[in-house]
């Protein structure tokens, strides 16, 4: 099964995410589905 693992930075704090869609598939949506915290901003 693939995934796609996706590492942010909130407030000095590094977070490490899996989701288990592959990296061909993924959206921002299935982000920030997982993410869940409304109202934030994503710069890329």
């Amino acid at each position: 099964m693939a995934e796609t693992k996706i590492i942010y930075h909130i407030d000095e704090e590094e977070t490490l995410v899996k989701i288990p869609i592959s990296s061909e598939e993924i959206t921002l949506l299935d982000f920030k589905q997982v993410l869940n915290k409304p109202n934030y901003k994503f710069f890329f």
